[in-house]
């Protein structure tokens, strides 16, 4: 069975900021699995989401949405709009 989101070395860094928000994260979630992202307050997990989602741009790293690469070296392939992602913020 292949991924459905695949995540490879993904980092993030806001512009100025002095430590990167995350760093070389890797995931594979496959059809049919849930996923939970954890962690303390200010530790990256809503930044991480939008990436995902294609609402912040990532510094490296891939994601690839069923089978399609969205995200190569940190550069966006495609666009938010046509990644078929939703997001539901707290």
């Amino acid at each position: 069975m292949s991924n459905i989101l695949e995540v490879s070395g993904l980092t993030h860094r806001y512009d100025g900021a002095d430590e990167s928000t995350f760093q070389n994260v890797d995931l594979n979630l496959q059809p049919g699995e849930l996923l939970a992202v954890l962690g303390a307050s200010g530790s990256g997990k809503s930044t991480f989401l939008r990436c995902i989602a294609g609402l912040e741009e990532p510094s490296g790293g891939s994601i690839t949405i069923d089978g399609v690469p969205v995200v190569e070296s940190g550069r966006e392939r495609i666009p938010a709009e046509h990644r078929g992602i939703g997001m539901v913020f707290q």
